[in-house]
């Protein structure tokens, strides 16, 4: 299906006022000619309940969602049932990314950075098969590290290039000077000197 237009927004919730306490997708669907019942029940759901919460979790329904997936396993439409304004969705989206057990909390190596930027470089942002790489990295956290290293990889070469500038002023021999300076400019080594190692990256 294609995106939603605020035009197609304006008619489902006219459609739904309609509906009163019970909502019978069915009779909201008949109003668009190219969605069906699922289609609009999950637009309202995730993106248009005045009920919907959105933004930071709280540490109390932190707690509640470890308590219901320890409880329900990954039933997510069950979970969301005990966290009011949560969908199932972020619900999964939330222990996936930050709360299950299995994601790895210690910092990335020179080495987990090598791979990562030589297979990001190959496959582009595939985030899945990058994480699959790497055990207890979930796709997001690959993601969030590679646009880590990238900003400082640019910020390697644009301090490289202020600083061949200024010999050139000083009239040094920007040629040899440059040479010898040995920069990897294209290397994660640099990146590494600049930005710490943070697992939350």
């Amino acid at each position: 299906f294609a995106r939603w237009t605020p035009e197609e927004d304006k008619i489902l919730l006219s459609a739904i006022e309609r509906c009163g306490p019970v909502i019978v997708w069915s009779q909201v669907s008949a109003c668009f000619p190219s969605r069906n019942s699922k289609s609009c029940r999950k637009r309202w759901i995730h993106s248009l309940d005045p009920t919907l919460r959105k933004g930071r979790w709280t540490k109390e329904e932190d707690v509640l969602l470890i308590t219901a997936v320890e409880t329900c396993g990954p039933q997510w439409f069950q979970v969301a049932k005990v966290l009011p304004g949560r969908t199932d969705d972020q619900c999964a989206k939330r222990w996936r990314e930050n709360l299950d057990p299995s994601i790895s909390r210690r910092p990335w190596t020179e080495e987990e950075d090598e791979l990562l930027m030589e297979t990001y470089e190959k496959i582009g942002k595939r985030w899945k098969d990058l994480a699959s790489l790497f055990q207890g990295r979930p796709p997001v956290h690959c993601r969030n590290r590679v646009q880590s290293l990238v900003r400082a990889r640019r910020r390697a070469v644009a301090a490289a290039r202020k600083a061949a500038k200024a010999i050139v002023r000083e009239d040094i021999g920007v040629d040899k000077e440059v040479t010898t300076t040995g920069l990897p400019l294209d290397s994660t080594a640099v990146v590494r000197m600049i930005i710490p190692s943070a697992c939350c990256l």
